[in-house]
């Protein structure tokens, strides 16, 4: 599989989008002054990167040629690489390889103009249209081949223009992967989004990218039962949780849900950051009810859902079993179901799971939850990412005998204080994994 480097990434959620696809490299520019006013948020998506997707390398794209400089940056942000987008760069190279071992990477960019090809100190080539980069523009194929010829032996990331609509012409050629920027790019015109999320997943998957099912993730209840929370989201954003839960109910369960404010809401969410995840959690009675909501919710417009219908004694009864195995729902499970076995609900196990726990006034809750777990985890050989749903707090997350593959979504505890208790449970999930 050829590799795959995604260049000016500048949010924590597209961090999180090129992480759990385990692309290569993410570049984060530090070049004009508007990317220096964003120097915290790239040091959080770089810790980020380190501590949850370490096989993504953040690399810092720089137009410094100050080493003093270079080196303060480096050891400040933690870069694993550099990536120093400018002609005659070796001796910079061969100052940062030798202070930073030979672990650390060193990208060197050259043009179809370059007539310097002493790259002894670099680990992979940039082949770029231009030193600028992000022009958007490509390097006629002959051309690619010719600089090909005086780069042999080198990593070569060729960059200028790949987009899913040429990247084929380029495939076969004997390079180490591919550079992307443009392509990426949002059409969106807010602050709080660079790149597309269909545009990144899409590049990626031509090249055999996939997600990565992964535990660790504390979500908002953006929308409960009850359709509260939602004045929250801009607050819940910018404290940037891992994703975003919603209630949905035709009346089984709860009251029935305001199909329009619901829409506009995920319109909103989607206008603040197409990579912020929706994970849909739907209480309906049977199928047809289901497949009716989701054509009022226009739900085929949206990328980047997770939809979990739930299944109790009441309704399993109520899907087919094509509908059952379909790749695109997932399904909800109640503890108390799964540790009293009144239904065959071992069938509704698929690659994601959600469990919801008893109300935290069931003294024995916990220990239900622990005994769900276990039955789950050796009822089959899928091993599912599990969601834990419903009253959760730092309490639940302690007492769980290990997180791997685990995640949590919360209404209410978080609501009370997101900025202190996010983090808090993000932490204490994350020491179990």
């Amino acid at each position: 599989m050829k590799l795959l480097k995604l260049c000016n990434i500048k949010n924590i959620f597209e961090t999180r989008t090129a992480g759990t696809l385990g692309i290569s490299f993410l570049g984060y520019h530090l070049i004009s002054q508007n990317d220096f006013q964003r120097f915290k948020a790239i040091k959080r998506c770089v810790k980020e990167l380190r501590e949850y997707y370490p096989n993504t390398k953040a690399i810092l794209v720089t137009k410094e040629q100050d080493v003093e400089k270079l080196i303060d940056i480096v050891n400040d942000v933690e870069f694993s690489g550099v990536q120093l987008h400018y002609p005659d760069s070796e001796k910079i190279a061969s100052k940062l390889k030798t202070l930073f071992g030979k672990d650390f990477i060193v990208i060197q960019v050259v043009s179809p103009e370059s007539k310097n090809f002493d790259l002894e100190y670099s680990d992979y080539v940039i082949l770029d249209k231009s030193y600028l980069g992000g022009t958007g523009q490509s390097i006629p194929l002959d051309d690619v081949s010719d600089k090909l010829d005086n780069l042999k032996g080198k990593n070569i990331l060729l960059a200028g223009g790949i987009s899913p609509a040429n990247i084929y012409q380029y495939i076969n050629l004997p390079i180490a992967g591919f550079d992307v920027q443009s392509a990426i790019k949002s059409d969106s015109n807010n602050k709080t989004e660079n790149s597309d999320y269909l545009k990144m997943t899409s590049i990626a998957g031509l090249l055999g990218y996939k997600n990565i099912n992964r535990g660790g993730l504390v979500g908002f209840a953006v929308q409960d039962i009850n359709q509260e929370n939602q004045e929250l989201y801009l607050e819940a954003f910018d404290n940037q949780v891992d994703f975003f839960h919603v209630d949905i109910s035709d009346g089984f369960v709860g009251e029935k849900t305001d199909v329009g404010q619901l829409k506009r809401l995920i319109d909103s969410i989607r206008k603040i950051n197409s990579h912020m995840m929706n994970q849909l959690h739907f209480f309906v009675e049977s199928q047809s009810n289901y497949e009716e909501l989701e054509s009022q919710l226009s739900l085929k417009d949206y990328s980047n859902l997770e939809i979990y219908i739930h299944i109790n004694r009441d309704n399993y009864s109520n899907f087919e079993s094509g509908f059952l195995n379909g790749e695109n729902v997932y399904f909800g499970l109640d503890v108390k179901d799964i540790v009293d076995e009144l239904f065959p609900w071992e069938q509704f196990i698929k690659r994601k799971l959600l469990i919801c726990m008893q109300s935290s006034n069931h003294d024995d809750r916990i220990q239900n939850l622990t005994s769900a777990l276990k039955l789950v985890r050796y009822s089959t050989k899928i091993q599912p990412l599990i969601t834990l749903d419903r009253s959760i707090d730092d309490k639940v997350v302690m007492s769980l005998e290990h997180s791997k593959l685990t995640n949590v979504v919360c209404g209410i505890y978080l609501r009370e204080n997101i900025a202190s208790r996010y983090p808090l449970l993000k932490d204490l999930i994350n020491v179990k994994n």
